[in-house]
């Protein structure tokens, strides 16, 4: 039996344009190459949440240590940015971790910085994970504000592949039985799938076609599931 997928936002911040050229383990390798020599600045801060985005889907506890390192390296620039950031990613990693809780203060510690800064990019991000950890304890309702508040910042944005996975977010959202709304949901998975084909995310596009048969069961129209 297929579920609906649900995708976690991520704001990566790489300084390094030979390193955005680069993916997966070559691009964490080249990293922690350059880490040691680095200077204590801010660079080193995006440097180290960099890693730690890396790091937090498959070990989140050594993401924890390399945001632990960029929050302390903020914490004596003073740089607001770096705090946000290195926020955002203990969250990310706690979320994995499924202490959700710890993920939930870190994210609101990012938000209040994003909205101080009035960052949209980062208020968008933050909200959009606030929103899978609020579905995740069962609070849909409240879980749906914090999306669909994230995909309108994204859409001013124009992320549009932010946008795609809030749109993604949203529709698991209106799937859930505590809402009982499909056709919502099917709207909302349709938007994403648009997005992604015209702008080839193939593996959104992929995730939004699987969520999207779902929803044709559900809604007894086999034919296209």
């Amino acid at each position: 039996m297929r579920k609906i997928i649900l995708l976690l936002i991520i704001l990566l911040l790489s300084s390094n344009i030979a390193f955005s050229q680069k993916q997966g383990k070559e691009f964490l390798d080249s990293m922690l190459i350059v880490l040691p020599k680095a200077k204590e600045d801010t660079n080193k801060v995006i440097l180290l949440t960099d890693i730690c985005y890396e790091y937090h889907a498959n070990n989140p506890d050594l993401g924890i240590k390399y945001a632990n390192e960029a929050l302390k390296l903020s914490e004596k620039l003073k740089w607001q940015k770096g705090f946000g950031w290195s926020y955002g990613c203990l969250g990310n990693c706690y979320y994995v971790k499924s202490d959700y809780a710890t993920s939930l203060s870190y994210y609101y510690k990012a938000s209040k910085i994003w909205e101080q800064l009035r960052n949209q990019k980062g208020i968008a991000s933050v909200n959009g994970n606030l929103a899978l950890i609020y579905q995740s304890q069962g609070q849909v309702e409240r879980a749906l504000e914090f999306a669909l508040k994230s995909s309108e910042y994204d859409r001013q944005i124009n992320d549009l592949r932010n946008l795609c996975i809030g749109y993604t977010n949203i529709g698991s959202l209106y799937s859930d039985t505590r809402l009982k709304n499909i056709n919502k949901a099917k709207e909302y998975y349709e938007k994403a799938l648009k997005i992604s084909l015209e702008n080839k995310y193939n593996e959104l596009s992929a995730i939004n076609y699987s969520n999207l048969g779902v929803v044709h069961k559900r809604l007894y129209n086999y034919p296209k599931s």
